[in-house]
Order: structure tokens, then sequence, then C-alpha cells
């Protein structure tokens, strides 16, 4: 049930359907009442992705993603759960490597470097596989193409 809502939020989210973050919230709920610490990590990357297209779109900074992001990354330090940790500094970083100035996207680079490290030590390969997906995106960003390249392989 909670894995079905999910998979529907994430394709509600290309067209931005307004039922998307709901059903990712309540997969969320879902996720952690079962103990499935990967399916609330998704789950949040599915929130705050909703919240930071949803101010691309609009033109507006993403205010309400940023919250969300970062109070959960404070939580997961709090509680010790490093995979939460990185997955949040991943959606900071996706959301901070776009449209947010030159400061915001060598943070974006720090945060992303930071939760591919975390992914690579705690041998969770489909995340570190998104890391190297959004760091070799940034390092095109910042016009690095040897070390895109690098760390696309």
């Amino acid at each position: 049930m909670a894995s079905e809502l999910l998979r529907e939020a994430q394709e509600g989210l290309d067209e931005l359907h307004p039922e998307a973050f709901g059903k990712a919230s309540e997969a969320l709920d879902l996720f952690r009442r079962g103990g499935d610490n990967f399916g609330v990590y998704d789950a949040l990357r599915a929130m705050v992705s909703y919240h930071r297209q949803s101010a691309l779109r609009d033109g507006r900074k993403p205010l309400e993603a940023l919250k969300l992001a970062e109070d959960h990354l404070e939580d997961f330090r709090r509680s010790g759960d490093h995979c939460g940790e990185a997955c949040m500094l991943l959606s900071l970083a996706e959301m901070n490597m776009d449209r947010r100035g030159p400061k915001k996207r060598l943070g974006a680079l720090e945060s992303c470097q930071r939760a591919l490290s975390i992914f690579q030590e705690q041998r969770a390969t489909k995340y570190e596989v998104m890391a190297q997906l959004i760091l070799t995106n940034l390092y095109f960003k910042l016009e690095q193409p040897l070390k895109a390249q690098q760390a696309s392989e």
C-alpha cells in the first residue's frame, strides 16, 4: 500500500498534481509505522521535490522545500540516522543547484559530496547512484567537465 502510494506520488510530480504531495505524505506515515526507513527517505524526498518543483514553476524561492529538508536533516542527525541525513543533503543539493546563484551551487556541491560519502560508507547503492548523477550535473553547471566525467564513472 505505502509503496503504491509513493509510486503514484512520484508519477504525479512530473505534472505537479496537487494530490502528489498528499500521497507522499500518506506513504511517509505508512512507512514510518511499518519501520521502513528507506521508504521514509523516498517519501520525504518526494515531498521536498514537490515543494521545490512548485516553487520553480511559480518563480519563487523554495522556502517550504528548504524547511522540510532542513528540519528532517536535523532530526536524522540527532537520531544518528546517516542514510536519512544523506538523503536530505541530496535533496538540498538538488534544490540549490539551479537558479539559486553561484554560492548556493557551491553549497550544493558540498552537500552532494557529503551525501555521496555517507551512501558509500553505508553501502546504499541506490542512493549512491542518485548522488553520482546529481554530482555529475553539478560539475557540468560549474563548468568542470573532467570532474563531471569522473563523477559519472
